[in-house]
Parts: C-alpha cells; structure tokens; sequence
C-alpha cells in the first residue's frame, strides 16, 4: 500500500484516533480564539480599503479569490488520487456529500467575489463539520467491507479479503484530507461572516432561508441517490452497482446507522432533516448569545449585550 491508497497501510484509525481528535480540538480552539478576537480581525482586514496583503501585492477581494482558487485545486487533487486509485465508491468523485459541497461553494462564492452569501449556509457548515467529526466512518465499516469484497471480486482467505475496506490512518492521504477538509468547512464560515461582517451578518432571516435552501437540496440528493441506486441495481456487473450506490447527505440505502431507524431509507429524508434542522436551530441560539459576548481588551472587561435583533425576521 503507499500514502494516496484509499486502504489502510500500517496504522489503522483505531491506532490514530488521538490524532484525529487532537486536530478535531484545534479547529474547535481555532473558532473561539477567532471568535474572541473578532473586532480586532475585523478591523486588521477592513481599517484601509486600499490594503494589500502577502506582501502587499493583492487586495482583501483578490487574497481570498486566491484562497478559493486553491481550495478548488485541492479538491481537484483529490478527485484525481480517487480516480488513479481505483476508488469503488465512484458516485464520491461527483462531491454532493454536506461538507465536500460547501467546500466547492465556498471556494465558488470566493472566486466570484459573492462572499457575503455564506450567511446562508454558515450554521449547516457548522453542524455538517461537527457531525463528521463526531461520527467518522474512516475506522472499519461494514458496509465498505462487503462494497470493496464485491467491487474488487476478492477470494476469501486471501490477504486482500482479509484487509477489506479502508480503516484509514495517520499514514494514510484521505484520513488528512478528511481532518483538513472539515476543519475548513468548520473554521471558514466564522471567519468570513466575521471579516465580512458588514454583509455576511447571519440573522434569522438568513438563517430560516438557508435552512430552506438546505431542505430542498436535501429532497434532490434523496431522489438522486434512489435513480443512482436503481440503476446500478439493473446492471449484472458488480462494479457497477457499488460504483452506483451513492450515499450523498447519507440519504441513499446505505444511510448511516448513528441515529437508529430515523437514519434508515426511506424515512431518513423525514428523520435526518429533522434533526439537523433542530441542531441547527440549537446553533444559532449559541451564536446569538456568542453574539451578546463583547471583549472590552483594552479596559480588560467582558460585557454581555444581548441583540433581540437576531429573532426578528423583518428588520
């Protein structure tokens, strides 16, 4: 095996599960120190319109449309390592999964110069990062085994039957492609809404909206998923049908087994959107109140003024 294989090499996820969690703690200490000094990165980026950053060759617009520029070149990477690895799980390369598809956004809004929208879909950035740390599936997964045994026509007995799946780790390319992706998706919302703050401040307006947007995406990934799923079905080869399983928002046939029954097809369309919307809703009331936090640094004081502006719809 070698770094860029989607199979484990010599450390399992188990064996690098303090790595991933330690990350995990660092993007979370990230968000609270940006939050804490919000003003003061607010006012570095916008106290001189005509400011330039890295070494003073682009400006605030220019310096993040590179930044998108580069997180889609690295998405591009990844998809090329899938594809030259033989990856089984085809349907991943088109990235409709929660956080691969805010990343694209993201880097999309960043390149157009449109960075303000992200207001919409801040808190599901948020969420969809939280819950794909909290509830990894890089360790051994049933449902891998079974797709990578089918997939790859693998004798039983044989090492490679043996080693089925993925189980990635510390030495592996996808286990810090997954911890850096979702840290990104984490960290880059707070930061943006909070450098462009003026047009990028979430109310509930924003907030309802983008859960709406989230709602309907979730409706087309669904049926997406079952037209994927149906026809890899009528095909006679194996490949075809793991190629064709798709699980995107985990709202396929495979779904994911963290929340029970709410989490299986085809009640996961009622039952997963439940949930996220509520933990959402739980977000943005702690945003609210983060909101209400003001740190006084210079008269060394933490003031609490709540803004009852962020539960009203029409402002």
């Amino acid at each position: 095996m070698n770094f860029f294989y989607w199979k484990k090499n010599n450390f399992s996820f188990i064996d690098s599960i303090w790595v991933f969690y330690l990350f995990f703690t660092l993007a979370i200490i990230a968000c609270f120190f940006i939050w804490i000094f919000k003003k003061k990165i607010y006012l570095y980026f916008n106290s001189n319109s005509n400011k330039k950053f890295l070494f003073k060759t682009l400006n605030l617009n220019n310096v993040f449309v590179l930044v998108g520029i580069i997180t889609l070149f690295f998405n591009l990477i990844r998809i090329i390592i899938l594809i030259a690895t033989d990856y089984p799980w085809k349907w991943e390369l088109i990235p409709l999964h929660l956080c691969r598809f805010y990343i694209i956004l993201i880097s999309i809004l960043l390149i157009i110069k449109k960075i303000h929208l992200i207001k919409y879909f801040a808190i599901p950035c948020i969420v969809g990062s939280l819950a794909a740390f909290l509830f990894a599936n890089l360790g051994v997964v049933q449902s891998f085994i079974k797709d990578d045994i089918k997939y790859n026509s693998l004798i039983k007995g044989t090492v490679e039957y043996e080693n089925a799946g993925t189980n990635l780790g510390v030495d592996n390319y996808f286990f810090w492609d997954y911890i850096l992706t979702h840290s990104y998706v984490l960290i880059m919302p707070i930061f943006l809404t909070i450098v462009f703050n003026d047009k990028a401040k979430l109310k509930l307006k924003e907030f309802l909206l983008g859960n709406l947007y989230l709602f309907i995406f979730s409706i087309f990934i669904f049926f997406l998923n079952w037209i994927c799923f149906a026809i890899g079905q009528k095909s006679n080869s194996p490949k075809i049908q793991v190629m064709l399983n798709s699980n995107w928002l985990y709202l396929g046939r495979d779904g994911v087994t963290s929340l029970g029954p709410l989490s299986k097809w085809p009640q996961s369309i009622i039952g997963l959107v439940t949930v996220i919307f509520i933990i959402d809703c739980i977000i943005y009331f702690v945003y609210t109140l983060f909101e209400a936090i003001k740190f006084d640094f210079k008269n060394k004081k933490i003031n609490f003024i709540f803004n009852k502006n962020l539960y009203k719809i029409k402002q």
